[in-house]
């Protein structure tokens, strides 16, 4: 009767290649609960340093170039010449 029992046992029992098999699926379950927490901050965190960067970089590109650097030293004489004439562009409002 012993020899009975043993026999049923490792028939019932799974093989060790089954449950490395299923761990993927088993651990999927558990691991995405514990996962977004972790990636949403991340993700935020990753998209700030995108748009701080982009920020730097345009402010960089002004400071250098040379004609950021013209117009920035300028009295507004070089602005003046760019941007259209303040006196014209108002003058259907004024009487």
């Amino acid at each position: 009767m012993s020899q009975e029992n043993g026999v049923e046992n490792k028939s019932t029992q799974p093989d060790i290649a089954e449950v490395v098999l299923l761990a993927p699926v088993l651990a999927l379950p558990l691991a995405l609960p514990l996962a977004l927490p972790l990636a949403v901050p991340i993700f935020f965190h990753a998209v700030h340093g995108i748009g701080v960067g982009a920020i730097g970089a345009f402010a960089a590109n002004l400071l250098f170039n040379p004609k950021s650097q013209e117009l920035i030293k300028s009295s507004g004489g070089a602005l003046k010449k760019i941007l259209p004439d303040a006196e014209n562009s108002f003058s259907g409002t004024r009487e």
